[in-house]
């Protein structure tokens, strides 16, 4: 019990009662306070009638609606511009451990200040009172500005005339209108205010104002909508939306929007339209089975309100059985068969009903075989290493659609079909054949191949490889005629691609591109010059693509490209180009005459012959650098014996300006002071080297 009291709800802001202004939006948050949040359950707002409030619907802003933040526990209550109507008692309910939590705030409301400002001049000065015609409970009415001078006996009376607006205020009516599909059906918005607001009206599916949309003209101070199959018509301070001649996608929320001077007030409601069951998106393929395999019929109804389902076969009811199952009655259903026998296959039927009518939908349940025989199989391409074939396929009537074909090829002299190569290929494929033997004889047979498995296969037809020959004619890798003229992007280059030919029993190893200037003379193609061509050999056989640069703007070229193995030259595949106007460059820089290794060897040479011409001159002029210290080794020896002889006969050595540097040029630091090992003055007192 001491867990469950510590729990309870709480709503910001805290007050307990609170006023507010009358068009001003509010937010109230309902938090769980508890000593574990995940046992309260999601708190719910409740209006003044003790409704539950809901969420706003997507794309929709009502007057009033809530919005939860699970995470942290809370519930918000939004509502945007409220009215007096609105005023009263909100209550935030949850549950703790099963005990009931709730917390509750009032709001009340209050009419916005005004001030009427009366002036008046005179002297001596006046005394002012105000007085209202009318009733007192009402704000309207005249009220007299009354000056009196008492000195003079003046007086001086002025008349204002205040009118109070009022926001729209929605009228209570049923937020839900359903109706079949083909009548008519109207949704009635009523709201109090005044001035007498103006309506407008908006599909929340959409958020397409129907006033401003192409489709619809509003007035909105007669209130009269026309649309299409939607009309509407305002009385004074309602406003109906009428929908003739329904159909399905007029479904949906409407939202009625109420505008004054004195603010707006919004309205939701719902119309459902019915319709009949329909299948119109259920599919007339037939359900096969072989070899008793079970298999599923399903039906899907759409209707509102929702369709009953019942099946039948053979026109009579279906019934269920070890072999038939049901299950379902709508608007889904399906049905599992296991044909153990063939009196199960057949013509079912699901028939969908409700309250507007029924449909049915019919489902072929047959029994499914492996394809029959290929009706023809036809050669069509021959090289010396392949073959390809033009197959017709057998009638489908009697089992599932064809997947594939087969063939199996052996050699002529084999009469064993069982140790025969296979070959198959996907439906509407290119059915060739590869890797076959030049000058050899083969025998193909051929079958179709479906769900159900390979069908017979069909006579045999012998096909005699050619002997080995240079490769087939290259085949443009899009289909073009070769008499005709391909107009070129570029005005000084054009890409050629083609396909891998055969290549006739022996492999390519290069293709040949020739390109030449022609001019069209008597209807005929002819070359200008044949100093012109150019030819280019392409030393790969992989390759299916190149781009023939540096030619003419404005000018027409025959080009060709043949395939090469050792026994020769293909027939070429020939293409007319005209280039594109222009200058004849593309901005592609011209090929380096030198590798990339070599312009560094070059630049490394260039960078030792400097650092060699400086060192000379360092040399020459100063004695330093490298060759200097090379030539100083040599008389290294020769300085030291003089050096020598010097102490021995124990006379001063006279400090040469360059000895002196390299007697001071290394020095000792004992931590206080710096000492010179090789003699001479220290510059410094205290220097640390």
């Amino acid at each position: 019990m001491a867990e469950c009291s510590a729990a309870n709800l709480r709503i910001f802001p805290m007050q307990k009662q609170q006023t507010v202004a009358v068009g001003k939006s509010v937010v109230l948050t309902c938090q769980a306070d508890a000593s574990d949040p995940a046992l309260v359950t999601q708190p719910q707002w409740r209006d003044p009638k003790g409704q539950i409030i809901n969420e706003a619907s997507p794309g929709t802003r009502p007057e009033i609606y809530t919005e939860p933040m699970p995470a942290k526990q809370l519930q918000l209550l939004y509502i945007s511009s409220i009215t007096p109507a609105m005023a009263g008692n909100y209550t935030c309910e949850a549950t703790f451990t099963n005990m009931p939590l709730s917390a509750s705030v009032v709001l009340d409301t209050f009419g916005k200040d005004f001030k009427v400002m009366c002036e008046v001049t005179a002297e001596p000065a006046p005394s002012v009172d105000w007085f209202k015609e009318g009733t007192p409970e009402s704000d309207d009415g005249t009220y007299t500005c009354r000056a009196v001078v008492i000195q003079t006996g003046e007086l001086a009376e002025r008349n204002i005339k205040l009118e109070v607006y009022t926001a729209p205020e929605m009228e209570e009516r049923e937020t839900k209108v359903v109706i079949k599909e083909g009548e008519s059906a109207a949704i009635t918005c009523k709201a109090r205010g005044k001035p007498p607001p103006t309506y407008s009206w908006i599909k929340a599916s959409t958020r397409e104002n129907l006033g401003t949309a192409s489709r619809f003209s509003v007035n909105e101070l007669s209130g009269l909508l026309t649309f299409d199959r939607v009309e509407a018509d305002q009385m004074q301070s309602s406003a109906v939306i009428t929908i003739s001649s329904l159909n399905r996608t007029d479904d949906g929320l409407y939202e009625c929007i109420a505008e004054n001077e004195g603010g707006e007030a919004r309205k939701n409601g719902h119309l459902t339209v019915q319709f009949r069951p329909t299948f119109e998106h259920m599919t007339d393929m037939p359900i096969w089975s072989w070899n008793a395999q079970p298999i599923n019929i399903s039906c899907i109804a759409e209707s509102i309100p929702n369709a009953t389902i019942k099946w039948k076969f053979h026109d009579l009811d279906l019934i269920e059985s070890p072999q038939v199952r049901i299950y379902g009655s709508g608007p889904i259903s399906y049905v599992t068969i296991t044909p153990t026998d063939r009196s199960l296959y057949g013509i079912y039927k699901c028939i969908a009903t409700n309250t507007l009518g029924e449909a049915e939908h019919i489902i072929q349940v047959r029994e499914a075989f492996p394809p029959g025989p290929v009706l023809q199989a036809k050669q069509e391409t021959i090289t010396a290493t392949s073959v390809s074939f033009n197959i017709v396929g057998p009638a489908e009537e009697m089992g599932p659609p064809i997947l594939a074909f087969t063939t199996q090829y052996k050699e002529n002299g084999n009469y064993d079909w069982n140790l025969a190569m296979n070959r198959t290929w996907s439906i509407n494929s290119p059915y060739i054949v590869e890797n076959l033997m030049p000058m050899y004889t083969y025998d193909f047979r051929f079958a179709a191949v479906n769900q159900v498995g390979v069908g017979s296969w069909g006579a045999p037809i012998t096909v005699i490889m050619p002997r080995r020959s240079p490769p087939e004619q290259p085949k443009w890798r899009e289909a073009v005629s070769s008499e005709s003229l391909i107009h070129g992007k570029y005005a000084d280059k054009y890409e050629l691609q083609w396909k891998v030919p055969a290549h006739n029993g022996e492999p390519i190893d290069m293709y040949e591109i020739s390109y030449c200037p022609v001019l069209k003379v008597s209807g005929e193609w002819r070359v200008s010059a044949e100093s012109d061509c150019v030819i280019d050999e392409l030393k790969s056989y992989e390759a299916i693509s190149y781009e023939i640069r540096g030619l003419r703007p404005d000018t027409r070229y025959r080009m060709h490209v043949r395939a090469h193995n050792i026994l020769g030259y293909s027939l070429p595949a020939q293409l007319f180009v005209q280039t594109a106007l222009g200058v004849e460059r593309s901005g592609f820089a011209p090929p380096q005459l030198l590798s990339s290794g070599s312009i560094i060897g070059i630049a490394l040479a260039g960078v030792l012959l400097c650092l060699l011409i400086v060192d000379l001159l360092l040399f020459c002029f100063r004695r330093q650098g490298v060759i200097a210290t090379i030539c100083g080794k040599r008389v290294k020896t020769h300085k030291d014996d003089e050096a020598k002889l010097g102490r021995d006969e124990k006379e001063p050595l006279k400090d040469t300006a360059d000895d002196a540097i390299k007697r001071n040029s290394s020095v000792e630091f004992d931590g206080r002071r710096v000492y010179a090992t090789s003699g001479g003055p220290i510059i410094g007192k205290n220097s640390a080297v």
